[in-house]
């Protein structure tokens, strides 16, 4: 499996904040959701972005680990 790179994530974040002035983004605590060169982008526009991280641990309240857990189920069992 294959992860995104930080370079990656900010492209689909200033893509995102070009076609939406005012943005909130909430992701979880991956290394490239949470590394300098995001949280730069989001601190220069900090007044058009806001972001927030899921608290670690918290798979229950993270929708993306549910379709994870799903396609676990359905493709090994």
């Amino acid at each position: 499996m294959s992860h995104l790179t930080k370079e990656e994530v900010l492209k689909f974040i200033k893509r995102m904040h070009k076609r939406y002035k005012n943005v909130l983004f909430i992701f979880d605590r991956a290394t490239w959701h949470k590394n300098n060169l995001v949280l730069g982008y989001f601190k220069e526009n900090k007044d058009t972005i806001d972001y927030m991280f899921l608290p670690t641990g918290a798979a229950d309240i993270d929708p993306v680990e549910e379709c994870w857990r799903q396609t676990r189920e359905k493709k090994t069992a």
